[in-house]
């Protein structure tokens, strides 16, 4: 029996994202409670691939005078290997309500 194993995806580092993006992007580290949050957004979302998302570390990615932003998940290498989902404004202003938060430090 033979066994095929798809090759692991290659998961671009997070300056090289960030160097394919507007410089206008204003990048924001989630906190680790902030990210345990995004993830359950991310499985829930109809418009992102099904499961939890690659990485232990949300980016929230924003641009002055623009509502909402990107949301986008690195591992701890600094590789980058989910696709941006998109915040709106509420998701901004909830992500702002859980910053700080005791048991922020999860």
């Amino acid at each position: 029996m033979i066994l095929l194993v798809a090759a692991a995806a290659v998961c671009p580092l997070w300056a090289d994202v960030k160097k394919s993006l507007p410089d206008n992007v204003r990048w924001q580290t989630m906190t680790r409670r902030q990210t345990v949050f995004l993830e359950g957004i991310w499985a829930m979302n109809p418009t992102t691939p099904p499961g939890l998302p690659d990485g232990s570390v949300a980016y929230l990615g924003t641009v002055e005078g623009k509502k909402g932003g990107m949301v986008v998940f690195a591992r701890d290498d600094y590789s980058v290997c989910s696709q941006p989902m998109a915040a709106p404004p509420a998701l901004g202003e909830l992500l702002k309500k859980l910053e700080g938060q005791q048991g922020d430090d999860m």
